[in-house]
């Protein structure tokens, strides 16, 4: 992540993994930028590019779509995989109670 204004990046860049879907959004009040890369989604504080908890893991293929969402009044995360399921992920992780995720099939097409 870069900072905009001064072109210097914001935390230490995580070059473990290629990402290959990013969003941004407003998680309990805060700015944070969703990424995803093979099998997995993190949440990164915007401000200072720290981890915002533990990413989440589940899917077998690689995370090619991410999103925010409320459901039920609760923010979730949302992911789509290579692996054809769409999982929603609660948030905070701290509220996540045993529920690491609920996957759908979702219907492929080539």
């Amino acid at each position: 992540m870069w900072d905009l204004a001064t072109g210097q990046p914001i935390g230490a860049p995580d070059a473990t993994h290629a990402v290959y879907a990013v969003a941004t959004a407003r998680l309990d009040g805060r700015p944070v930028v969703i990424s995803s890369s093979y099998q997995t989604v993190r949440v990164s504080d915007l401000a200072t590019g720290q981890p915002a908890g533990a990413p989440f893991t589940g899917h077998t293929d690689f995370v090619s779509a991410v999103a925010t969402a409320q459901l039920d009044g609760r923010p979730v995360v949302i992911s789509g995989s290579n692996d054809k399921t769409v999982r929603v992920w609660i948030w905070p992780p701290e509220n996540r109670s045993g529920l690491r995720s609920r996957a759908t099939p979702a219907p492929c097409t080539r």
